[in-house]
């Protein structure tokens, strides 16, 4: 899911960046990130922020994230992360980098998750993250890392494939007009 969220915000940066300025542009792509996932990796940000800074007992704290309404600290952490996400997808310095780091940056963080829940103790005995890390083969961080990391590997070959035949096309074209 990544790997599609990725290419989603890549292919969008491609077809609005020769018309929108870099800073409304990456706001809008973390805008669509947003729209893409539904919301799920904010809602989890402001819950656990609540919770982790609430300065209650664990027990309490545990009830505090899985609690559906959104304190002060959740909206603190949702503003900053959002305004660090936007900030630094802006001040990427080169242009050519910015696509790569679309993609790698939603697989990054599925594979972060995947290390943490299988890596870590969880913190309920039962519940989704539990069943996952429970009931996952001890192998299944190496293949996400593997996975993970290898993807811009497949994705430049595919990009060098692309244009090296978009460019032998070009020269086979241009042969038959002479």
């Amino acid at each position: 899911m990544g790997l599609i969220i990725g290419l989603i915000l890549a292919i969008l940066y491609g077809v609005l960046s020769p018309f929108i300025p870099i800073m409304p542009l990456m706001l809008i792509i973390v805008v669509a990130e947003f729209l893409i996932t539904g919301g799920l990796h904010a809602d989890g940000l402001m819950d656990t922020s609540d919770g982790l800074f609430s300065g209650r007992e664990r027990e309490r704290k545990l009830e505090i994230m899985k609690d559906s309404r959104i304190g002060s600290f959740g909206v603190v952490a949702f503003v900053f992360v959002t305004l660090l996400k936007w900030q630094l997808l802006a001040s990427i310095p080169s242009a050519e980098f910015i696509p790569m780091a679309l993609i790698m940056m939603p697989l990054m963080s599925r594979w972060s998750m995947v290390f943490s829940i299988r890596s870590y103790p969880y913190a309920r005995e039962q519940g989704m993250g539990a069943a996952f890390a429970n009931l996952a083969p001890k192998h299944v961080i190496t293949y996400n890392t593997i996975s993970t990391f290898f993807m811009p590997i497949l994705l430049l070959l595919i990009g060098l494939v692309l244009y090296t035949l978009s460019i032998w096309c070009l020269c086979n074209f241009y042969q038959h007009l002479m």
